[in-house]
């Protein structure tokens, strides 16, 4: 059964209602997301990670005065609101003062992302969980997959999945449904190189950011006119153009991180909080926040690549192992040159 919310959740909009009727999940999948990019920094280092996120990146995560006017902001746009990072319960004493401090104004998130590295013993995984719920939440997302379970105990992940069931309800907790004895199986395939590769290749991500240091070496190059138009985790494009990213009726994800950006899942700023909203960002269409966006949106990245050569000389790689790995090459080349379009670092310094 879903976890009822609170009244005052209630009065905050449609994406409550729609949570309260049908469960985080399926409302989530239905509106889409919004997100606080709460931290770069994280207890672990996942190969995968899009988003360039491990503990040695910088200590800084979002004020409680930043998670007030950015939820303000993410609640306006009518999707599911979500807390995630990097890890933000690492910096759990903060995290709660601001979701106290959100609950209380009435700007609750939906959900919180974790990794589960938290749950040492039942007790510390109730004890947050439970937390979470009184500040408003309606649930949660659990990640599991050999590359989180390299560094999470699988048992982590099952008795934080367990316990979120029980206070949250199961369509609240959103996560893999499989068994503990495939989490289990995670961590050997994350310890064995040749069925880690056989994952890879199988179940490619996107390969940007730490996954295109660490993972794309799994895959196959191919000439740039021949690579596969491959957007990971399953999603293929049909066009060279990345407008299905853009559109602010397709896109998957807005956030905004803890330097105010405001970006898409891809690393290219559309904009920062102190001038604009994410709201008027995609009244006025992502693709038009600038012209990096716009290239990549309307022509994708081997136009965006000729535009670089053709007006400042930089050549572009021949061969790519994906549209996305080959777009990622040509963003740490923009990285250098304009970081306030392309950035922040931690999604291009390795």
């Amino acid at each position: 059964m879903n976890r009822p919310i609170t009244d005052a959740a209630a009065g905050r909009g449609p994406a409550d209602r729609l949570i309260a009727e049908l469960g985080l999940v399926r409302a989530g999948g239905r509106l889409r997301v919004a997100g606080l990019i709460y931290t770069y920094r994280c207890t672990i280092g996942c190969r995968h990670c899009g988003f360039g996120c491990r503990p040695g990146r910088p200590d800084v995560h979002q004020t409680t005065a930043q998670v007030l006017r950015n939820l303000r902001m993410l609640h306006e746009l009518g999707r599911v609101v979500h807390v995630a990072g990097g890890e933000a319960m690492l910096y759990w004493d903060d995290l709660a003062e601001a979701l106290t401090a959100a609950h209380e104004a009435g700007l609750a998130p939906h959900f919180i992302e974790t990794n589960c590295s938290f749950a040492a013993d039942d007790a510390a995984a109730r004890r947050r969980l439970e937390f979470l719920a009184s500040r408003g939440l309606a649930g949660v997302l659990l990640s599991a997959d050999p590359y989180h379970q390299e560094h999470v105990p699988p048992e982590r992940f099952c008795r934080v999945r367990r316990i979120a069931r029980e206070i949250f309800g199961q369509a609240n907790v959103w996560c893999t449904d499989a068994p503990d004895e495939r989490i289990g199986e995670f961590a050997a395939i994350a310890r064995d190189e040749r069925r880690l590769r056989a994952h890879v290749r199988e179940h490619p991500p996107v390969i940007v950011c730490t996954a295109y240091q660490r993972l794309r070496g799994y895959l196959d190059d191919h000439p740039v006119a021949e690579m596969p138009l491959e957007a990971g985790w399953g999603r293929r494009y049909a066009t060279p153009d990345c407008m299905v990213e853009w559109s602010a009726e397709t896109m998957w994800e807005i956030h905004i991180d803890p330097y105010d950006n405001i970006q898409t899942n891809c690393g290219i700023i559309l904009g920062s909080v102190t001038r604009t909203t994410p709201r008027a960002v995609l009244a006025a269409g992502p693709e038009n926040a600038n012209w990096v966006a716009g290239e990549l949106a309307r022509r994708g990245p081997v136009a965006l690549a000729a535009v670089l050569r053709e007006r400042h000389g930089v050549a572009a790689p021949a061969r790519a192992h994906t549209k996305c790995s080959f777009c990622y090459e040509i963003r740490r080349v923009l990285h250098g040159m304009w970081p306030a379009m392309a950035g922040p670092a931690e999604l291009y310094v390795p």
